[in-house]
């Protein structure tokens, strides 16, 4: 199975670095296709050698290995396994693809399934890592983090007491997970009040909506989210456009923005529903340097209506390729802020202990052959979102009247709808 990344925890780990968590779920990157056993031939014997070929190369490390053995003062802190776990992922580290090609634990790897499936326990909220602590990207529509008050950009300082400082995403995502009816103390750091907070949330059932509508107040316009390119991400999407038409929806407000990424044939057929049969949709550049072509799917549900874009720097891997499609097509004019920039093309490799290597054996490019790893996608009109400002979502503005939406703090989706209204002179 092919991906794109992402962590939830039914708290949502979301490593910006697109390693992310959700408290109940590891996301992954753009595309994943399992595979088995393609690593037996360099693994160490049962007696710790290694196979001939490879004695010389791997004979740095085994010195290092028993000499950490043999005299590390703390004995205790010697684990094989982590010790293990770490020279993999320090070996991905130096091919330059952080948070994208990566390692998993058994552990890491069952949320990461959990997250393609959508399903989960916890609190439901996209976290990354940053600065050596836990950071809130979103919290999801709807559920227990978002009702607790939990906003964007707050810094977990504390789980149930514990400092958070220097604790592993996996360590942080396993403390705040749990069973449903439970409780979590979060202490967190608010930057844009300069508020330290301790907010207790009972842990719920996460069944995450992949894709949420709603008419935008004193419009004709529909304000379409996609959460992720999970399973069933184009099915929603579809009913979501064909309910909009049917309540009078004359444009569409697409919003990508915090949307990690996620099943590369999702992101094509999403793709497909805005674009003609036939129309490139990506590049894929393979090791080697071959190259080839997904073409857009028949069957699109919304080919004509007019269309914005809302992007940012949580939009990545699959989001990318989707949101790169319609602006390379004209389709679409693109607002917010530049793209994450993932642009591998993953496979999962399982391995004997249930653990998990995520690999970037390709690239994916825009339809016009343009790198986006380490770039983004630029948007075509850039707004900024102040610190303090609130990322509006469909439930939010369900409740509002039209002066409340026009007199709300996110300047991205209200510069999208004036650039719609005036592309479309309504």
């Amino acid at each position: 199975m092919r991906t794109a990344k992402i962590v939830i925890i039914g708290l949502v780990l979301t490593s910006l670095l697109m390693c992310s968590f959700i408290t109940g779920v590891v996301g992954t990157g753009l595309l994943m296709q399992a595979r088995t056993g393609a690593l037996a031939q360099i693994v160490p014997s049962a007696d710790g050698s290694t196979p001939t070929d490879m004695q010389d190369r791997f004979r740095v490390f085994w010195e290092a290995w028993r000499l950490t053995h043999d005299n590390y003062v703390d004995d205790k802190a010697v684990d094989d396994q982590r010790m293990t776990y770490g020279a993999i992922q320090g070996m991905l580290d130096t091919l330059g693809d952080q948070g994208h090609t990566r390692f998993l634990s058994p552990q890491e790897a069952e949320r990461n399934a959990q997250w393609i499936n959508s399903s989960f326990s916890g609190i439901g909220a996209e976290v990354t890592q940053k600065d050596n602590r836990p950071v809130i990207v979103t919290p999801m529509e709807g559920a227990p983090a978002e009702k607790a008050g939990i906003k964007p950009n707050d810094v977990i300082m504390k789980i149930d007491g514990a400092d958070t400082i220097d604790m592993s995403l996996d360590d942080a995502v396993t403390r705040i997970r749990g069973k449903e009816g439970t409780d979590v103390t979060l202490t967190i750091f608010r930057p844009s009040t300069n508020q330290t907070l301790d907010i207790t949330i009972t842990r719920g059932k996460i069944q995450e909506q992949i894709v949420t509508w709603q008419m935008l107040p004193g419009t004709t316009t529909a304000y379409i989210k996609l959460n992720k390119f999970s399973q069933n991400a184009t099915r929603d999407l579809q009913t979501a456009i064909q309910a909009a038409q049917k309540a009078g929806a004359k444009g569409i407000v697409f919003d990508l923005r915090n949307n990690p990424g996620g099943l590369l044939n999702e992101a094509i057929s999403v793709t497909s529903q805005f674009l003609p049969q036939g129309t490139v949709v990506l590049k894929e550049r393979q090791r080697g340097g071959a190259t080839k072509d997904y073409q857009a799917q028949r069957g699109g549900v919304a080919l004509d209506i007019p269309m914005i874009v809302l992007i940012n720097q949580g939009s990545a891997s699959a989001a990318e390729i989707t949101a790169g499609a319609l602006q390379f097509s004209n389709r679409a004019k693109l607002v917010g802020l530049t793209t994450f920039g993932t642009g591998t093309i993953l496979s999962t490799f399982k391995l004997s202990d249930g653990s998990e290597l995520v690999l970037g054996t390709a690239e994916w490019l825009t339809p016009g052959g343009r790198m986006i790893r380490r770039q983004g996608i630029e948007p075509d009109v850039r707004v900024d979102l102040p610190a303090d400002a609130q990322m509006l979502s469909p439930s939010a503005i369900r409740s509002m009247t039209p002066e409340q939406f026009q007199a709300a703090s996110d300047a991205q989706l209200l510069e999208g709808l004036r650039i719609l209204n005036e592309a479309t002179k309504r």
